[in-house]
């Protein structure tokens, strides 16, 4: 997903300035999480986790080092 993608699909459609005025202080509440997602889904990439399955698999080869 592309940084900022959803903003520019909200205002084209939401002409609501209350209502942009709301998602606009939700994102800025929820930056943190937003980033802290963004850093586990690269983290999934970069294991190559694309599954339920392969997340089963890393976790038990985490498991078995230990």
């Amino acid at each position: 997903m592309g940084k900022g993608g959803s903003r520019e699909v909200v205002r084209e459609y939401v002409q609501d300035p209350a209502i942009l005025q709301q998602l606009e202080a939700f994102q800025r509440q929820n930056a943190y999480l937003l980033q802290e997602f963004e850093k586990l889904r690269q983290a999934m990439a970069d294991q190559k986790i694309d599954s339920f399955e392969d997340l089963e698999r890393y976790d038990r080869n985490g498991a078995e080092a230990l």
